[in-house]
């Protein structure tokens, strides 16, 4: 059975490489189900990644539950956006210039300070 990309949450960027080119970056995450695609991961639920335009081209992230495949989606992203700076040495903006860090605005930042404290 095939499942179709419906994104519940996705963000268009742009990556401007060190010499100034600027690449279109398009990144979502679908909404979790409870049974994985992948052969061999079936007992596992999943949520589908995409790191580019064609919903064909989607990644597979698995969890535990539902919850678990979201957080692993997530995480998927931040890796790619953080890995496309660091290995092709550039930066990434929204489509109206702004600059973006990969590893998230400074209310996630806080949000995440704030639950480490009360963990």
């Amino acid at each position: 059975m095939t499942i179709s990309f419906v994104a519940i949450a996705e963000r268009d960027l742009i990556f401007v490489g060190s010499d100034g080119h600027q690449t279109p970056v398009h990144v979502a995450v679908g909404a979790p189900y409870a049974d994985a695609r992948t052969a061999g991961m079936e007992k596992y639920a999943a949520c589908l990644v995409l790191t580019c335009d064609d919903p064909e081209l989607t990644t597979e992230m698995f969890g535990e539950d539902e919850m678990e495949a979201l957080v692993a989606a997530l995480e998927f992203v931040e890796s790619f956006l953080q890995n496309l700076v660091r290995v092709y040495g550039g930066k990434l903006t929204t489509p109206d210039g702004t600059p973006f860090d990969p590893a998230g605005s400074m209310l996630l930042k806080e949000s995440r300070k704030r639950a480490s404290r009360n963990a």
